[in-house]
């Protein structure tokens, strides 16, 4: 059942994702003229060129991908980019035919401010519940899993090649409002992938390691000791790394000092963290030192 209440939910999301995608590029993206990579690029050369109409375009090249994908990888893979193929061309042409939609805003600027945050939350969305969008995406995975081919420049260069076929048509206005959309979509969905996950890894080294162990292990944080040795000395130590949330950051470095004022702490933030306490269910086992191996008396002093 949760498996399911689960798999609902990321479909959902993915939904919600894709419509807000759609609702970007059909309302401001492409009646601004920005320049438009992928399928969507694709719709936006037929248009310039032959007068076609753009969200047909589009379905019908995600409807061929989706196909291709299916015949190619299987259809794992394709049930992962089934719901982005499908819903995106239904959603832009629904956004691009409701009047109500229509010149939302006046400066082009403010156009390229909003395609670009609301297209980052849309795409942080599907990529959050592990989906995509489909389109362009398959024929370099495909390359990659037949023929070991790096997705990143093929994908960077079939963009690049839609992006160049619209120059011509484009001014320099144009252009700027494009990278301004491209760097802010950039960075809002990263936010939105990482949103909630910011985590730290705190590296303590220290002499009282064992005390300062058990003292952030009180505080209900897990810690992993990993053998060391100083440079210098050539001393053998131990190193606590320990991974929290920012707001328990300060409370563990306060603790770890607390215990020795010349413990060696260093904190860097971490992008993202699979395991017991944060992916998977945690599992709590009593602080009773004489249930476990090891020198419980070691640096307790």
């Amino acid at each position: 059942m949760n498996k399911l209440v689960d798999g609902a939910g990321k479909v959902a999301m993915v939904v919600l994702g894709t419509a807000l995608s759609a609702f970007s590029m059909g309302v401001f993206v492409l009646p601004y003229n920005m320049l438009v990579p992928g399928v969507t690029g694709i719709g936006r050369l037929a248009e310039i060129y032959f007068s076609a109409d753009v969200t047909l375009v589009v379905g019908a090249c995600n409807l061929a991908l989706l196909i291709l994908g299916l015949a190619v990888l299987g259809w794992k893979f394709a049930a992962t980019i089934v719901v982005g193929s499908v819903f995106f061309p239904l959603f832009l042409g629904v956004f691009q035919s409701m009047d109500v939609f229509h010149n939302l805003v006046d400066e082009p600027l403010y156009a390229a401010l909003c395609a670009g945050a609301i297209e980052g939350v849309g795409l942080g969305l599907i990529i959050r519940a592990g989906g995509s969008s489909g389109g362009s995406d398959v024929v370099p995975i495909i390359l990659n899993r037949k023929f070991k081919i790096p997705i990143a420049p093929v994908l960077y260069g079939v963009d690049l090649v839609i992006i160049a076929c619209q120059l011509p048509t484009s001014n320099l206005e144009a252009l700027v409002l494009s990278a301004i959309y491209a760097a802010l979509y950039t960075v809002v969905m990263d936010r939105v992938i990482l949103l909630g996950k910011d985590n730290v890894q705190v590296t303590i080294i220290s002499d009282s390691a064992d005390t300062i162990t058990r003292r952030i292990l009180e505080l209900d944080h897990g810690v992993t000791l990993l053998c060391g040795r100083t440079g210098l000395l050539k001393k053998s130590c131990e190193v606590i790394i320990c991974v929290v949330s920012i707001r328990s950051m300060n409370s563990v470095k306060r603790a770890a000092l607390a215990i020795d004022p010349n413990a060696f702490v260093t904190v860097c933030s971490v992008r993202d963290v699979s395991g017991r306490g944060f992916t998977l269910k945690d599992e709590r086992l009593p602080l009773d030192w004489d249930m476990y191996p090891g020198e419980p008396n070691k640096g307790a002093d």
